[in-house]
């Protein structure tokens, strides 16, 4: 499988922070966010990924090159005009003919990608959607699913108060057969959600929820920038990784702890 990484936003909103770079190149433990998401694509077998660039993509193509200092090989496509999150998408229809990875590069994760291509796999859909539960859903665009993990709509924000529904937004990582190209209109400004989920939805195309914990976090503003570093810096990041063992709480029906106080009793 390959990757391709939409990496041609301008990080306005982190301006006080930034100065004459991309956000992808935005560092974490003195690392780029994109050489992070790099590394963790290599460490589960991707070694051919795409860059797709816009603002000041040439600064990114500048410390990447071909991708042979980190084992990896790398193409480009820079856009004249940014075209949207799925827009940016269209210019591989002509190179890649095999289900690949997508995802935004100013994400800083650390996922298990073989359990996430697996998925994928077995449900064989024309796309898969990670998702995971949002910490601010009131104002967030939110996914319903079915019993199959299939994705049945989209319910766009604001959401009325007497509706009731499950906490799941789409964290801008996906995996699409080739089949999706057909969705995506050329030369033409185009949202993966937006535009082309609709669009997916419409069709009856199966597309798949895949539902995960760990950690995938946007760097888009200063704020959230600042938690990305403190949780790198105190190894959460790494932490929440399917690989790794988890600790669980399990609840009695009626929702109460008991706690195990060595022999106590009444």
């Amino acid at each position: 499988m390959i990757a391709a990484i939409l990496a041609g936003g301008r990080g306005t909103r982190l301006s006080s922070m930034i100065k004459r770079i991309p956000k992808p190149l935005v560092k974490i433990a003195g690392k780029p966010v994109l050489e992070h998401q790099i590394l963790l694509l290599r460490k589960y077998g991707i070694k051919k990924a795409w860059l797709l660039l816009g603002y000041m993509g040439e600064k990114i193509r500048e410390y990447f090159g071909d991708g042979k200092k980190w084992k990896v090989k790398i193409y480009y496509h820079q856009e004249k005009e940014l075209l949207g999150t799925a827009g940016a998408l269209k210019i591989l229809e002509n190179y890649v003919k095999e289900d690949f990875l997508v995802l935004s590069g100013d994400i800083m994760l650390d996922i298990d990608l073989k359990r996430f291509i697996r998925f994928h796999k077995k449900k064989n859909g024309i796309a898969t959607f990670i998702v995971h539960p949002s910490d601010h859903p009131l104002d967030s665009d939110l996914v319903e699913v079915n019993k199959e993990d299939r994705i049945i709509s989209l319910l766009k924000r604001p959401h009325p108060p007497e509706r009731i529904f499950h906490n799941l937004s789409i964290a801008s990582i996906y995996i699409f057969s080739p089949k999706i190209f057909k969705f995506i209109p050329k030369n033409r400004k185009t949202d993966i959600e937006k535009d082309i989920l609709p669009k997916l939805l419409k069709s009856g195309s199966k597309i798949y929820a895949y539902r995960t914990s760990e950690y995938i976090k946007d760097i888009g503003t200063p704020s959230r920038l600042m938690k990305v570093r403190k949780d790198y810096k105190l190894g959460k990041v790494k932490k929440l990784n399917l690989k790794n063992k988890q600790r669980a709480v399990f609840l009695d029906r009626d929702g109460v702890i008991n706690e195990e106080v060595d022999q106590l009793c009444v």
